[in-house]
């Protein structure tokens, strides 16, 4: 019954305290100032700290306020870390995109499709040069044939030109001896008729 009384003197005595204790703790204070600030205004009884049962409950009300509040702040920021993470996952996509963008753009500038066949360029290039290589090593051939046969055609040709003036000199010197002996043989006649008529 003593402590009672004492604590019912202490809180008619302490009303003027209430109000300024509730303002300092409603204050823009952390919840360990408001508890130092409530240890500091609770009245002290033979080693001990009387609170009043108002000031806890509204020490109590503003620790869930500041609670509600640190929630609400926490809820706002998971949506906000959902949005980017939302946002960087987009943008990771479209990073892929653009990668498989420059992939097929690399692609086609070193390759190509030739008759329907997709090849590198330099694949191209270097069949092309031994096609092209071949081609001239196959006209150097032909040509080489080509100047050969000429060649040896005109041999052939100063051959036959030889063989047929060498056969006309022979012909003409043939018709030249056979005229000299037809002569011959005709004057011999003649000789022969002359002495027989005589």
């Amino acid at each position: 019954m003593k402590k009672v009384l004492i604590i019912s003197f202490l809180t008619v005595l302490s009303w003027p305290l209430l109000a300024q204790s509730r303002a300092a703790l409603e204050g823009n204070h952390n919840l360990q100032d408001r508890y130092l600030i409530m240890k500091d205004k609770a009245e002290t009884f033979n080693d001990y700290k009387v609170i009043k049962i108002s000031i806890l409950d509204g020490v109590w009300k503003i620790t869930m306020d500041s609670l509600q509040r640190e929630k609400a702040a926490l809820n706002t920021s998971n949506t906000t870390i959902a949005q980017m993470k939302s946002e960087v996952a987009k943008a990771e996509e479209k990073v892929k995109q653009a990668d498989a963008s420059l992939l097929d753009s690399a692609y086609e500038r070193t390759h190509l499709n030739f008759l329907g066949i997709s090849m590198a360029k330099s694949f191209f290039v270097t069949m092309m040069l031994i096609l092209v290589a071949g081609l001239l090593i196959g006209l150097l051939t032909v040509l080489g044939s080509l100047k050969v046969l000429r060649k040896t055609a005109k041999e052939k040709d100063l051959t036959i030109f030889s063989l047929t003036s060498e056969f006309d000199e022979f012909r003409k010197k043939a018709l030249q001896k056979e005229m000299k002996i037809s002569r011959e043989l005709q004057d011999e006649r003649n000789k022969l008729a002359a002495m027989s008529k005589a």
